[in-house]
Order: structure tokens, then C-alpha cells, then sequence
């Protein structure tokens, strides 16, 4: 009697740990696959330009040289377009600024429908829009010619703060008083980045696609 109490015992745990054995794999799998399957919607958003983790944007904020980063409570690009084309729809964006005035971080926007030009300051902290102006185009400008030949290509761009690094890493040292535009020359759209080092005003261009460096002045 008591042989088959001892076999039943054992039985009893040996099934209780096949159980859980199973469930612990189960589980496993499940993580292994949420995991993978993030781990690719955060590739695939950040090929699109669209998010980046935060290790990632504190990285691209300090880079190598710099300790106190000048847009560190500073919207995302994307997000100040987004918050643009709320305002102005169906509009196309000519060119995008970011500097620093009165200890504030400006996001100037200019743009263009087919017939009027449209310039937008928005709060680069809160996303506050502060002014937003409209004009007629000039008359050789109007029925989508300037809309054409200034429009910026913003697919897949580098964000400002890469475009800081870059152009930081091409110095040799750490930059102060940033200000950038991103414009258009001929097909090409390009950061041009405005800043102080070491007493010496720097002026870098940078394809905004690739991140070629094309041009420094001082």
C-alpha cells in the first residue's frame, strides 16, 4: 500500500513539473516573439524617421563633445511638422529653422500652397504656435511654380541633432549658439548649421539625407 502511495506521490510531482516546464517554455517563446516583434516595429519606425528611444536621443544630445545641450527640452522634428501641417494643410514645407532667442527654442517654418507663402513660429518646448503669417506669392512664383522649385524632400532626413554631431565630429571640438536651417538647393536638401567654437564662427552644410558634409566656412 504504501509502495503505491510513494508511486503516486512521484507521478503527481513528476506531472506537476512537466506542466511547468511546459509553461516556463511557453512563456519563453512568447517573450522571444513580443521581443522580436517590437524590437522590428521600433526598426521599422525609426527608418522612417518617426521615433527614436530615448538612449538613442540622449546619445545624438550629448555627443562627444558636448555637456549641455543647447535644444535639450526641444521638440522632435517630426513632431513640430506634425504640429505644422495641423495648422497649414496641404501646404508644402521650403524651409524649417531652429535657434535659440530670448531663451527659447524657435521653430521658424516657411511654406507654400499654390498661390500663397505662409510663414509659422512655433514654441519648440510646448508646440505653442506663436505667429502664423500668409502673403500672396509673387506673380512668376504663383500656380505651384515656387512650390515646385523650393519644396523640401523631408523622407527619411536626419534630425537636428545628428546633424549637430556631424558637424561637431568635423570641428574637432564642441559647439556653442546653434542655429540651423534646412533648405533646398537645386535636388539636394541640406542642414545648414550655424554655430561658435573656441571664439571662431563655424557655417557647415550637410546633406540631410546621407550626412555628407558639403561645405564648412569660418
Amino acid at each position: 500500500m504504501f509502495k503505491y502511495i510513494v508511486l503516486g506521490i512521484l507521478s503527481l510531482l513528476t506531472l506537476c513539473y512537466l506542466v511547468l516546464n511546459s509553461d516556463s517554455y511557453k512563456l519563453t517563446d512568447n517573450v522571444e516573439v513580443s521581443t522580436s516583434y517590437h524590437r522590428n516595429i521600433l526598426a521599422d519606425n525609426r527608418r522612417e524617421n518617426l521615433i527614436k528611444s530615448e538612449p538613442e536621443i540622449d546619445q545624438l544630445r550629448k555627443s562627444q563633445y558636448t555637456d549641455s545641450y543647447q535644444f535639450k527640452d526641444c521638440l522632435q522634428l517630426q513632431e513640430v511638422i506634425e504640429i505644422f501641417l495641423v495648422v497649414n494643410p496641404e501646404t508644402s514645407i521650403t524651409s524649417i529653422e531652429l535657434e535659440n532667442t530670448m531663451d527659447m527654442n524657435i521653430f521658424e517654418i516657411s511654406s507654400v500652397n499654390d498661390n500663397t507663402e505662409f510663414s509659422t513660429k512655433i514654441d519648440g518646448k510646448t508646440g505653442e504656435i506663436i505667429e502664423n503669417e500668409s502673403e500672396r506669392l509673387d506673380r512668376d512664383e504663383e500656380n505651384g511654380v515656387e512650390r515646385k522649385n523650393k519644396s523640401l524632400d523631408l523622407k527619411e532626413i536626419l534630425s537636428y541633432q545628428e546633424v549637430i554631431a556631424i558637424a561637431e565630429e568635423a570641428i574637432g571640438g564642441e559647439g556653442k549658439n546653434f542655429k540651423l536651417s534646412l533648405e533646398r538647393e537645386l535636388n539636394i536638401t541640406f542642414w545648414e548649421i550655424e554655430f561658435s567654437h573656441n571664439s571662431l564662427s563655424y557655417e557647415v552644410k550637410i546633406d540631410a539625407k546621407k550626412g555628407d558634409l558639403l561645405e564648412i566656412n569660418n
